[in-house]
């Protein structure tokens, strides 16, 4: 970039993904995806427990567009410097981009007969810092989607 740092792009793909879904409160404990009620899929501690479960299985794909303080500087912590907010001068998130799908067995939690067969889709683009929001929304999270669905309806 003109003014010295870089814009970099991370790509994360992940295949086989243990995947569970609970319902999630902003509010609410910060251990609540140790304590509230399963919609799918187990926790890594059950399946540690009972390894004949069937887990939630699923594939994702994590783009970050930031910028970064000069070319070739290390990457930063994308928790601690753009989700808890401790970014060094001249560290800016662009854009995120996530998609994840899976399947796996629903849980009486979700309203239905525990295991039936399951599809977790999340979807979220991020649009942070080039201009200003416009649409629906002010978060900057122009498209956002979170399914959860019984597989064939």
């Amino acid at each position: 970039m003109a003014d010295g740092r870089a814009e970099v792009t991370v790509i994360l793909h992940t295949e086989n993904a243990l995947t569970f879904v609970i319902p999630f409160a902003l509010n609410g404990p910060v251990n609540q995806a140790q304590i509230n009620p399963l919609l799918f899929g187990f926790r890594p501690q059950d399946i540690v427990a009972n390894p004949n479960l069937s887990p939630g299985l699923g594939e994702s794909h994590l783009v970050l567009v930031f910028n970064n303080t000069a070319f070739g500087a290390p990457l930063p912590d994308f928790v601690n410097a753009f989700i808890l907010g401790n970014t060094a001068p001249g560290q800016e998130l662009v854009s995120v981009y996530f998609h994840a799908s899976a399947s796996g067995p629903l849980r009486p939690a979700f309203g239905v007969p525990d295991g039936t067969p399951g599809r977790c889709t999340v979807a979220e683009t991020g649009v942070l810092f080039r201009g200003p929001f416009k649409g629906a929304t002010a978060d900057g999270f122009p498209a956002e989607l979170v399914e959860l669905r019984v597989i064939g309806r």
